[in-house]
């Protein structure tokens, strides 16, 4: 990442949370703000260092993206509604 990506995911959670019309998306961002809060210190060693602090985090996950208000409709990296690939 980049310095500016850190300001850029808090200017992105506020314009959520207005503009988002599903109750989750409007509270989506609350978990990124907290981490940036509480864990600033390590967004920025991953920033600046490029490196995670505690090793944890050397390898990519592969994660998937789905509202739980239409928990049947999972689009997956590279995939399509039923999340096959």
């Amino acid at each position: 990442g980049r310095p500016e990506m850190m300001t850029q995911l808090v200017e992105l959670s506020d314009t959520m949370k207005l503009a988002s019309e599903c109750p989750v998306g409007k509270t989506a961002m609350d978990v990124v703000r907290f981490l940036l809060a509480n864990f600033h210190d390590q967004f920025e060693a991953h920033i600046h260092d490029g490196a995670c602090q505690y090793g944890i985090c050397h390898t990519a996950l592969d994660h998937h993206t789905s509202c739980p208000l239409r928990s049947s409709e999972t689009l997956r990296k590279g995939g399509n509604r039923n999340g096959a690939y």
